[in-house]
């Protein structure tokens, strides 16, 4: 585990370190999520739940009739709850090493 110490600014600013924004993947412009969870935050990008949801409609896309919008929402939904489950696993494995 590494620490690093962080200068919040007026309006409640801070810069994150070259090598913490390179290993999140974030750019200038991204938008990331905090997460609490027993009194501690974890910072992850959004790209880490959207892109897994990519292709969740596939299944209605070739040879099948028009969904409705309920059934596109529920299989985003049902795609962005497996990423984040994913997610929580592996921050649950990272947080008990």
């Amino acid at each position: 585990m590494t620490t690093q110490s962080i200068t919040i600014r007026k309006k409640g600013q801070m810069t994150l370190p070259a090598d913490v924004r390179r290993d999140l993947g974030i750019d200038e412009g991204d938008k990331v999520i905090l997460t609490k969870r027993d009194g501690e935050y974890a910072l992850t990008t959004v790209n880490r739940v959207v892109d897994p949801t990519a292709g969740v409609l596939r299944q209605y896309a070739v040879d099948q009739p028009p969904i409705t919008i309920e059934e596109m929402d529920e299989a985003v939904y049902q795609g962005i709850r497996e990423s984040w489950e994913r997610f929580v696993r592996e921050t649950e494995e990272e947080y008990d090493k």
